[in-house]
């Protein structure tokens, strides 16, 4: 899908937006949008919608959860550069599992892990058993298909219990 980004609404975002956690009321005059908004705006929407039609699926809700997560709300601004990227991902079913399958990795393989060393440095007593999973879920296969998935699952679901 080819997007139009309009340039002068992308230098308002970059320039004049503090992007928010939800979804914000838009851009009438003032901004107040979430990364998402911001996509549907510098692609010719009213930045109402967290959901907009150029962006795939998979991509909007990584950047949703992102975006709306408590402890990257420092850093949710570091998202500005990424909006443009974002206008015109919308692609077929195919290329929205594999980005699915991406997003899992990531998840399990990356971002797990790494909670598992931070509760190891709060948690002294259990720091050998959060190690422990650290490793497990780093050295987990990638993911990327539907059994590799499955399996995946499996380690991260019992690492969380």
């Amino acid at each position: 899908m080819t997007t139009i980004i309009d340039q002068d609404r992308l230098a308002r975002i970059i320039a004049d937006a503090k992007l928010r956690s939800g979804s914000g009321a838009g851009v009438n005059g003032a901004i107040d949008v979430c990364v998402m908004q911001a996509v549907d705006y510098i692609a010719g929407g009213n930045g109402r919608t967290d959901r907009p039609d150029c962006a795939d699926p998979v991509i909007t809700a990584f950047c949703i959860r992102l975006n709306d997560a408590p402890r990257f709300a420092k850093w949710r601004d570091e998202l500005k550069p990424y909006i443009v990227r974002i206008a015109g991902t919308r692609a077929d079913l195919a290329a929205q599992r594999k980005r699915a399958y991406m997003c899992a990795d990531w998840a399990i393989r990356m971002i797990a892990p790494l909670a598992f060393d931070f509760w190891a440095d709060l948690v002294p007593e259990r720091r050998e058993e959060a190690l422990a999973w650290a490793k497990q879920l780093r050295d987990v296969g990638a993911v990327t298909d539907e059994p590799s998935a499955r399996s995946a699952r499996e380690v991260a679901m019992k690492a969380q219990s």
